[in-house]
């Protein structure tokens, strides 16, 4: 996609670019991530597609940010530039559910889909794909901002999604502990889908018939061998058009 004939793409690479606390350096020949791999993995995207964080950081410095937490599921930065811009990123349910409209790719706002956006979810999740989810709101009069500012009035710009796949010695030893009569369960805070997904990649049989459909990205699932979950307490992009 051409970046400057979809404002919509080019609005979700800023947000996850500077909605973001963590960073990609280059150490001896070989790039790591300081801080969140996931948060990396939204600055890698962005870089790929030429955005360079130092000059937007100059066009839009950072004035205010709430960090994440578990009890609203978000996180989001105030910035300044030509207008005062709001960037928030999370799960898709605390992004949507904060949405009045949506970006799409001309620049221009249009209602929100949110059938078409939790279809776009189950797909990427399907794939094993960790989604989250990206909002904007102009700010013109706001030096701080609260969760009080952040309840409604947000424009859906789209989803992002990454990929965590296993690792061939978690798959050998899921295949180990059933061989030996071991119950095995997994812990993940990822969209049901998604865990289902990872579960199929590493050898654990069972539906998602017991599985609720609208996991928030910071839940643990946990399954059993067979096939059941519950629910317990924790913690390629995508936009309209």
């Amino acid at each position: 996609m051409d970046l400057n004939t979809n404002k919509a793409l080019e609005q979700l690479l800023v947000a996850g670019l500077l909605c973001n606390d963590s960073s990609v350096k280059e150490k001896e020949g070989q790039w790591t991530i300081e801080g969140d791999p996931t948060e990396g993995a939204l600055v890698v995207a962005a870089q790929k597609a030429g955005f360079e964080r130092g000059e937007l950081e100059q066009k839009l410095p950072r004035k205010d940010a709430i960090p994440f937490e578990s009890e609203h599921q978000y996180m989001a930065t105030l910035h300044e530039g030509e207008r005062r811009v709001i960037y928030l990123k999370g799960s898709v349910e605390a992004v949507l559910e904060r949405s009045e409209s949506m970006l799409l790719p001309d620049g221009e706002t249009g209602r929100l889909d949110t059938d078409g956006i939790n279809k776009q979810v189950e797909q990427m999740a399907g794939e094993g794909l960790r989604v989250l989810a990206f909002g904007m709101a102009e700010a013109e009069d706001l030096n701080s901002i609260d969760h009080d500012n952040m309840r409604s009035g947000l424009v859906f710009i789209g989803l992002q999604g990454m990929i965590d796949p296993p690792r061939k010695e978690a798959v050998e030893a899921v295949k180990l502990c059933q061989q030996a009569g071991i119950d095995v369960k997994m812990i993940t805070g990822d969209h049901a889908a998604t865990a289902s997904a990872i579960a199929s990649q590493i050898g654990l049989e069972g539906t998602r018939e017991n599985a609720n459909s609208r996991p928030s990205p910071e839940r643990n699932y946990s399954r059993s061998r067979t096939g059941s979950w519950r629910r317990s307490p924790r913690e390629q992009p995508y936009s309209p058009g």
